[in-house]
Parts: structure tokens; sequence; C-alpha cells
């Protein structure tokens, strides 16, 4: 998810348009955002030619506006963060509201979303959202130096962020290792366990480079730290304890992710019912790639459930019953097309199911991101030549089905309670991004009104929540939806 660079120019441009957009006209200053976030937002994927070069265009001519209305005019100061504990900024946005609001995409339903079910929260520019439950917000603050990290947690309801110490040894932070292409959050919970990865290099300190310092490849010794939390306030309730403990040690490099820095991977972590799952390496003579899936139970009551892996595990995710991933050979750098797998088990007996990704699993220049809700899987297939697209699959039946909509492209992200969020764009207007959202109940629905996102939704507990511009972020009850 989630820390890719934009070069300097796409950086100080972003920030220069910011910086403008505040005294601008609401018109101007609504596609100011737009640019500004799809020019100097990270995204998940690396972007194809043609929306590169739509947002460039887009860029320079906003930039050029902008000048012309503000030349005159004095730039005041960038509002600042909310100080921990402290009610936090909301959005002053306008959102504009339309009696019969038209679909940007053929065949889905438009809801126009009005300001009053909008929640909005500011986070600092060094922090990073990675998961919510509810209105509980949870981020990760970047500190200065190692051992400084701290997590962050917000109440939309209320608006407050309060800040979290985490007991961070020598050298370890919470953010992720890698600053490209790494899409995985550090942070899992399920609404009454937060667990965090933690993390420190083994070995001396490298030199920063383009894009990956020098010591990227080496070994990283990590730690997995879960604590209890309070329900009705998200905060823990209890100390962080230390449930695992590793060294990874492989060299892997995720083909198709563009700039990328080829080393160790941290675990990947999910939180359902009280159980906490992560993979670790674990090669053998049959299996020189081979990891393991373990799935803990947090309270001791059951041992552990173990699943073996053929190669790197990618993603994961846990759910009621099922444990599903994303796997692939490591590609050595030969430029290859591997085949990406995505498989399930419910028992480590019993072989993995391997999940129909309704598409020729080479056609895939990214592995499938999935998400996974009791027995629904979702999934993003990211092709190599044509539009991004997300599907539904379910594990109790041979039924896979294309969510999203025709001349889009798309990114699945949250699923709970049977609803599904999306990140889509038309293919003829790729710098324009809206939030839809997915139900049997009701179908496929673009929702209007909603200041622009920069990354697909999260869903848990009946709540949608996505990050916008700005290091804001926005959330609605998704409840408050059903009757519109």
């Amino acid at each position: 998810m989630k820390h890719n660079e934009a070069d300097p120019f796409e950086q100080e441009l972003a920030a220069t348009l910011r910086d403008l957009a505040p005294d601008a006209p609401e018109s101007l200053r609504t596609r100011i955002a737009t640019v500004s976030s799809e020019v100097g937002s990270p995204g998940p994927r690396s972007r194809t030619w043609w929306q590169f070069g739509v947002s460039v265009a887009a860029a320079a001519l906003v930039a050029v506006a902008a000048f012309g209305v503000l030349s005159n005019r004095p730039v005041g100061p960038s509002p600042s963060a909310s100080p921990s504990g402290s009610p936090a900024a909301t959005s002053s946005s306008s959102f504009g509201v339309s009696p019969s609001p038209s679909s940007p995409f053929a065949g889905v339903i438009p809801v126009q979303v009005p300001a009053a079910d909008v929640h909005s929260v500011v986070l600092p520019d060094n922090a990073n959202l990675e998961a919510a439950w509810g209105p509980h917000l949870y981020g990760v603050l970047r500190g200065v130096t190692p051992s400084a990290d701290q997590l962050l947690v917000a109440d939309m309801t209320n608006g407050t962020v309060t800040s979290i110490d985490v007991p961070l040894g020598q050298g370890e932070r919470i953010s992720n290792a890698f600053g490209y292409g790494e899409e995985v959050a550090p942070v899992a919970t399920d609404g009454d366990w937060i667990a965090v990865v933690v993390w420190r290099r083994v070995g001396p300190q490298g030199t920063g480079g383009a894009p990956c310092s020098s010591d990227a490849g080496q070994p990283l010794a990590w730690r997995i730290l879960v604590a209890p939390i309070d329900r009705s306030t998200g905060l823990p309730n209890g100390q962080f304890r230390e449930v695992q403990r590793g060294e990874s040690q492989r060299t892997f490099t995720l083909f198709g992710q563009g700039e990328g820095c080829s080393g160790p991977r941290l675990p990947r972590i999910s939180l359902a019912k009280g159980r906490l799952a992560y993979d670790v390496e674990d090669p053998s003579s049959g299996r020189p790639d081979g990891s393991r899936i373990a799935v803990h139970w947090l309270d001791g009551s059951k041992p552990d459930l173990v699943v073996p892996t053929t190669s790197q595990v990618v993603y994961l995710a846990l759910s009621n019953v099922t444990v599903a991933w994303t796997e692939s050979v490591s590609d050595p750098g030969t430029g290859v097309q591997p085949s990406w797998d995505v498989q399930a088990s419910t028992d480590a007996a019993q072989a993995a199911r391997v999940v129909d990704l309704g598409a020729d699993p080479t056609s895939f220049r990214l592995s499938a991101q999935i998400r996974i809700d009791e027995a629904t899987i979702t999934w993003t297939r990211v092709g190599e030549n044509a539009p991004d697209d997300v599907w539904l699959g379910s594990l109790s039946a041979d039924s896979v089905r294309r969510v999203s909509p025709e001349a889009a492209s798309c990114e699945g992200g949250g699923i709970a309670g049977g609803v599904l969020g999306l990140l889509c764009s038309s293919t003829s207007a790729p710098s324009q991004t809206y939030i839809l959202d997915w139900s049997s109940a009701a179908d496929l629905r673009v929702l209007l009104g909603l200041p622009s996102p920069r990354k697909a939704p999260l869903v848990s507990e009946g709540w949608l929540t996505y990050e916008g511009d700005a290091h804001t972020i926005f959330a609605i009850e998704v409840g408050s939806l059903r009757d519109r």
C-alpha cells in the first residue's frame, strides 16, 4: 500500500499546487486538489503511459490557471494537524449536491453523499493510515530517528487523534522497510486486538541511493507485538507483548513493481476474531523459496495452525474460518513473468484450495492483492496492457465474477459485512478518481460528492474509510447510504 515515492519534480509540483489552492475559487480549488492528488500521491501500481501523460498535462494546465488567478494574492500558511488527543481539523471542502446526479460509469448507480454524512480528520504529514475498525483508524507516525515511531489512533466520531508509544528496541521502526512498491501494512486489527510489526536491519547502516539504500539487501530482524484494545475508544487497554520474532534473509524482487528494492520482506499479518496470521521464511530442499503461515490464537486456547507454502508469500488475509494468500516464485532479475497463485486453506491437514482468478495467472503484471470476508474473497487484477479490474469469488462454491465497471481502471479495497469498497477512474479521464461500493443487495454504486481519494478504501464494521489529499482521512457510515 503505500509508500511509493514521486520523483522530485512531481513532489515539488504537487506541493506548489497545494500551496496555491487555499485562495483559489472553489471550482479551481477542486481541480487543483484532484491534480495534486494524482501527481503528488503514491500509488500501489506503476502508472501506465496513458495515465502519466494525462496527469502531467492536467497538472500543467491547472498550474497555469492557478498562477493567473492567484498571482496578486498572498498565499497563507497551510493548516497544521491537530495535536495529540485534541479534535482534529475537519475538511472545509464543499461537497457539491446535485438533485439528479449522473454516473461517470455506464451502468453504475450514482449515489449523492450529503456533506453532513462525511467525517474527516487530518493526520500529520509524516503519518500514514494503515488500518481501521469501524470509526477508529490506525496510522504510523514516522519518527525523525529510529526507535521514535509511534502509533496513531484517530476517532472519526469526535475528530480526536491520539499518539501511542510502542515498546521499540534500539534501532527498531514500525513503518514499512521499503519505500517503493510495498503495499503491505505493518498494522492489523480485528476490533479487539491490534498487531504491529516492528523491525531493524541487521548489519552496518547503509548509504542513501536511488531508489534503494546500499543496505537494502541486509537481513531484517523483526518482532510482532500485540495489545488488547477497547472497542468503545479504539485505544489499547493493556500492554503490548511480543508474540513472535524472527529474521528475514531471503532476497526477493517483486516482479512488475517498477522501481523497487530487492531484499528481505517483513511478515505479512492479518487479524480476525482473536487470531493472528503471519508468514515466516521456511526454505527446504524441495521448497527453496518456501514459507510457512501460522495462525496463532492470542488467548492460547488452541495450538497454532501451520500451513506450508511453496514460495514467497506476497499478500495474506484471514477470516473467520479461512486463511488465504498470494504467492509467487522470486524473480531473480530475469524479467520472466511469474505465474501468480492465490490459495486458501481451512485445514492444515488438507491441501490448500487454488482460487480461480478469472484469467490467465500470467496476465497479472503484479500479484493479486487479496481481501477476504467469511467465504468471500476479492482481488485486483493488475494488467500489463489493460486497465486494472476487481474480481470477487466464493470459497464455498465455484463462482467468480468481475465487479468493477466497464471502461474503468479499478483497485479493490476492504471488504466486510458483504460490502466491498473500490477506487476507480474512467479510462477516458484517468486523473479523476471515485469511491465505489458493492454489495449483493445494492450491487455496484459510485459515491458522488466525496473528496477525491488517493487510495482504495478500507471497510470494516459498517464504515468505509479512505485517504484523500494532504493526509486528510474521510469516512462514511455505509448504513447512511442504504436508503439513497
